[in-house]
């Protein structure tokens, strides 16, 4: 929690997540809603439809995510090269 409000931990990745849950939820409960328990082609191209639509959502919060991603490489790689001596330096 300590981390948290010193601003070391990002509040951001963690909604991402939460939303990415609430819409996976929408997704399949609309889909199962619009199939309304047919059999007929309606029913099964609804249930069809979900596989896309979970998997452009993912896409979609693993954009949002990459630059939290890139932020926390790249203070990895400060952290690691921060106390290594120059090579080859004049």
């Amino acid at each position: 929690m300590s981390d948290f409000f010193a601003f070391r931990r990002m509040l951001a990745p963690v909604l991402v997540q939460i939303i990415w849950w609430f819409f996976n939820v929408a997704i399949i409960l609309v889909g199962l809603g619009i199939s309304g328990g047919r059999v007929g082609l309606e029913g099964i191209l609804s249930l069809v439809g979900i596989v896309p639509l979970l998997i452009i959502n993912r896409i979609v919060a693993e954009l949002f995510m990459l630059p939290f991603s890139m932020n926390e490489t790249l203070t990895d790689i400060r952290t690691n090269t921060q106390n290594r001596p120059q090579v080859g330096g004049p």
